[in-house]
């Protein structure tokens, strides 16, 4: 089995309105929180939280202040609670899920993510992190499709293709990681985790170039020798011998079938 970090890309939680089939990055905050924040009068009745009872306004109050602390706890219970009285606001399923994620509850946080789609079909962000929890919860089937239902929307998304590609190389599906792997390095050259990947998954075809581009990585690249030991020692074929001379290219080694 290949070594496989997490899903790449930070979650950015979202407190607008707007178009939610755009990246989070590229929309401004506009006036969703302080429009709850302005409220007379609770809607859909106080919830109670802590001892205490929190109206929309105070979670709204409070939420930006959350998110930016890492408040995870006072995050979750405020959007709780405006998703209560909300129920149709994308942003806020969205944002509880990313909470949710942070706070270790997988499932919950797949729920909110599929609200938001739900109620946005073509919410990108929510998409990316439904499937980049089930990379990590190790739900590779359902990650692998997500991530290719994403780029069939977001197809100049470099962190979506290099998870795509990790996921392919996961299965042993070489041909079709390196093309991934590939795809990345096309968006975003000099990408350090697409150059590995892309070795990695040529030297499970067997070709020799991969090999030689891993050692010239391995003795490039100190920090990343653990990881590359792992790549040029699992992979089905092409194996290197692990000489730690050899790999830093003072003696020379043949190919391993």
């Amino acid at each position: 089995m290949t070594h496989m970090t997490g899903p790449r890309r930070k979650p950015k939680p979202e407190i607008e309105d707007g178009n939610q089939s755009q990246p989070a990055a590229s929309r401004t905050p506009a006036g969703m929180l302080s429009a709850w924040m302005q409220a007379d009068a609770p809607t859909g009745g106080a919830m109670r939280e802590g001892g205490f009872a929190m109206t929309p306004a105070q979670a709204a109050e409070r939420l930006p202040q959350a998110l930016a602390t890492q408040d995870w706890e006072t995050a979750r219970k405020a959007l709780k609670r405006l998703v209560r009285a909300d129920p149709g606001n994308a942003s806020l399923h969205y944002n509880l899920g990313l909470v949710l994620r942070r706070l270790g509850d997988p499932d919950a946080a797949d729920d909110a993510f599929d609200a938001a789609l739900k109620v946005s079909p073509d919410h990108l962000n929510a998409l990316f992190e439904k499937s980049a929890a089930a990379m990590d919860a190790g739900r590779q089937e359902a990650a692998e499709a997500g991530f290719s239902a994403y780029l069939e929307k977001a197809p100049d998304d470099p962190d979506g293709w290099l998870n795509l590609a990790r996921l392919r190389l996961r299965r042993d599906a070489a041909g079709e990681a390196e093309a991934a792997f590939a795809r990345v390095l096309a968006l975003r050259p000099g990408d350090r985790d697409a150059q590995i990947g892309l070795a990695e998954a040529g030297l499970r075809q067997g070709r020799a170039e991969a090999a030689a581009k891993l050692r010239t990585l391995f003795a490039e690249l100190p920090a990343e020798r653990p990881r590359l030991l792992k790549a040029m020692s699992q992979g089905p074929r092409g194996r290197i011998p692990l000489s730690g001379l050899a790999l830093t290219g003072t003696v020379r080694v043949d190919e391993a079938g």
